[in-house]
């Protein structure tokens, strides 16, 4: 993750300049606070159950795997059974909820909450006098052509999402276009959750003007497109996209919760406005056990 630091800018907001070595330091009321020690990076802690003498532990192992090391006990249960659902490590029947109590050494109340959490995801339905068994998630799909973005679409489809904004700052940025008129851009990266998994990450290059128009609380759980028109009146028109397998890389495979190599789908191109302006340079990279390409062709 880059560090990122502020000056003042006009209208007394922080410039935020992005380098190389990891946390960052953001201007609040004044004061300087470091992100690296609050903030979020790609391999933020994470933990894994670790059996011992039967009963599940919850240890930081400081590995992607997207489960809980505190918080409430139903919920670190749950995470670990939606973690081996999503994985498709548990298909059809779940232990009995015996099982789970000596598995997670947790009261059978505990085991009914996370249960009942998990069912209300869509992962876990429970029949009547035989238990409870796995469902495993839906792929999402996505429209390649459509300017909307995934979340976007999810949305008017029904389905819940959130978004994660994993960084926002200045960077230098080789292959800025000529048009922009500098080697300075704004990079946005994000995590694109559904289903309570992460499903894609995007890094998307702007130009470096917007660094003091786009507010970076409001691309939490939002559309950058949308910002785009609302904060800083841009309209977009058209995009030039490429689709390609690639293995996931280490910092990719983390943020995604993918084995490094994993094959993952490549959603990269550029987009512009209606008046020509190339506005975005993206590259989105999605789970390809999780989502899956549309492609819409007229004759």
């Amino acid at each position: 993750m880059r560090n990122v630091t502020a000056s003042r800018a006009e209208g007394g907001r922080g410039v935020r300049r992005a380098d190389s070595d990891g946390g960052r330091r953001i201007r609040k009321g004044g004061g300087w606070r470091s992100g690296g020690e609050a903030g979020h990076s790609l391999c933020s802690r994470c933990c894994s159950g670790l059996r011992a003498g039967g009963v599940m532990k919850f240890e930081d192992e400081g590995a992607p795997n997207g489960v809980m090391d505190e918080g409430p006990l139903y919920l670190r249960v749950a995470a670990v059974l939606r973690r081996d659902i999503v994985d498709e490590r548990i298909q059809g029947p779940l232990s009995s909820e015996s099982q789970l109590q000596a598995q997670f050494g947790v009261s059978r109340s505990v085991v009914r909450q996370a249960l009942r959490a998990l069912s209300s995801e869509g992962l876990v339905t429970t029949v009547r006098g035989k238990g409870s068994f796995a469902v495993p998630p839906s792929r999402v799909r996505r429209v390649v052509q459509s300017l909307n973005g995934l979340g976007m679409q999810m949305e008017q489809l029904g389905t819940s999402t959130r978004t994660e904004v994993l960084s926002f700052g200045l960077v230098d940025f080789e292959d800025a276009p000529r048009e922009w008129a500098t080697k300075d851009a704004l990079r946005v990266q994000r995590l694109r959750y559904g289903f309570g998994y992460p499903l894609a990450l995007i890094e998307t290059y702007l130009p470096a003007r917007l660094i003091g128009v786009l507010d970076e609380d409001a691309l939490v759980d939002a559309s950058l497109h949308s910002l785009l028109r609302s904060q800083a009146g841009i309209e977009l028109e058209k995009s030039r996209r490429t689709i390609a397998a690639v293995p996931a890389s280490l910092e990719v495979g983390a943020a995604l919760r993918a084995e490094v190599g994993t094959p993952v789908l490549l959603l990269k191109g550029i987009t512009t406005s209606k008046e020509g302006e190339l506005v975005e340079v993206f590259s989105t990279f999605h789970r390809g056990d999780r989502v899956e390409f549309d492609v819409e062709t007229t004759i």
